[in-house]
């Protein structure tokens, strides 16, 4: 292995298991204080970040197409998306939840390989820059979405101002993560109008796209549905983050 390798991979294991530490102390959170979750999660971040910037500098580029690097990426965006939040609001309720599905991402990980994307001239481009980085911000939001529909299906479907209010935060990070996810379809279709002659050649890719812009449509609507329950809607809303990995998965094979 070369220097660097060790480098990002030591800082990678280090963050997931701080990652995990965080999750364990965050299950007694009702004797913790706001600040010691902003204070807690600076640890893990700061690895996850060293890793993800030993990465970049090692490989010369943002992270493109392998599982580890985007899962690396896109647990430092929940964690920093959860980090930021806390100084906003009380995040003692999602805090678990969120340590729990960074923590599973990176274990996923484990079973991939731990390489770097070699450069590749079309993903350089611009337009494949917005593409790549807005579809990793808008996972993000996904997932932040995700763990607020679970804390509703774990705590709070017992109704009340605290589980309408878990519902209207999924609803919010979902909006808006769907809003950043249409804008990096749109650049990723100039993308392969560039790289391919066409605005749809994305092969199996593009066929996963759809079918995420659909199951989001799916979850955002399905309030609206009488037959629906709020349960159903938050049961649905988890279920973006076993879609979010299966789409890395396919990115992968």
């Amino acid at each position: 292995m070369e220097e660097d390798e060790v480098f990002y991979l030591s800082a990678f294991y280090i963050a997931l298991g701080l990652y995990a530490l965080v999750f364990l102390l965050s299950l007694s959170r009702e004797r913790r204080s706001r600040r010691f979750y902003q204070a807690v999660w600076v640890a893990p971040l700061v690895f996850n970040a060293l890793a993800f910037a030993a990465m970049v500098v090692q490989s010369g580029q943002l992270p493109t197409h392998f599982l580890f690097e985007r899962h690396l990426q896109l647990g430092l965006w929940l964690g920093l998306l959860l980090w930021v939040d806390s100084f906003l609001e009380d995040t003692r309720r999602i805090a678990p939840y969120v340590a729990a599905m960074i923590a599973a991402l990176f274990a996923v990980s484990l079973f991939f390989p731990k390489g770097l994307t070699p450069p590749v001239y079309r993903y350089s481009l611009l337009w494949a820059r917005l593409f790549l980085e807005l579809e990793a911000l808008s996972f993000a939001l996904f997932l932040f979405a995700s763990a607020w529909y679970l804390v509703y299906l774990v705590e709070g479907r017992g109704g009340g101002a605290s589980s309408t209010a878990y519902l209207r935060k999924g609803r919010k990070c979902l909006l808006v993560g769907f809003t950043v996810f249409l804008a990096s379809q749109f650049f990723g279709s100039i993308w392969s109008l560039q790289g391919w002659g066409d605005y749809w050649m994305w092969g199996k890719m593009a066929f996963a796209g759809v079918v995420i812009w659909f199951y989001v449509m799916f979850v955002i609507h399905s309030r609206y549905v009488p037959a629906c329950s709020r349960s159903f809607e938050a049961g649905v809303g988890f279920l973006l983050f076993v879609i979010v990995i299966a789409y890395r998965m396919i990115w992968q094979a």
